[in-house]
C-alpha cells in the first residue's frame, strides 16, 4: 500500500513541478508568453487531467467490488 501511494504521489508532485518550472521559465521570456502558458495549463488542467483522475477514482469501486468477489479478470 505505501509503495503504491509513493508512487502516485510521485507522479503528482512532479506534474506539480514541471508546471512550476515551466512557469518560472516562461516568465523570464515574456509577459505574454507567460499568460499563453498559464492558460493553457490552466486548460489542460481543467479538460485533461480532471476527466482521467474522475475516470480512475470510478474504477476504485469497481476493482474493488471485483477483489471482493475474486472476479480477478475484471480488474485487469
Amino acid at each position: 500500500m505505501a509503495q503504491k501511494v509513493s508512487k502516485e504521489f510521485g507522479l503528482h508532485a512532479s506534474t506539480y513541478f514541471n508546471d512550476c518550472i515551466s512557469t518560472y521559465v516562461l516568465g523570464h521570456v515574456g509577459k505574454s508568453e507567460l499568460a499563453s502558458a498559464s492558460l493553457f495549463m490552466a486548460f489542460v488542467n481543467v479538460t485533461g487531467f480532471s476527466a482521467i483522475s474522475g475516470l480512475a477514482m470510478g474504477m476504485d469501486g469497481i476493482t474493488s467490488q471485483a477483489f471482493g468477489a475474486r472476479n480477478f479478470s475484471l480488474m485487469a
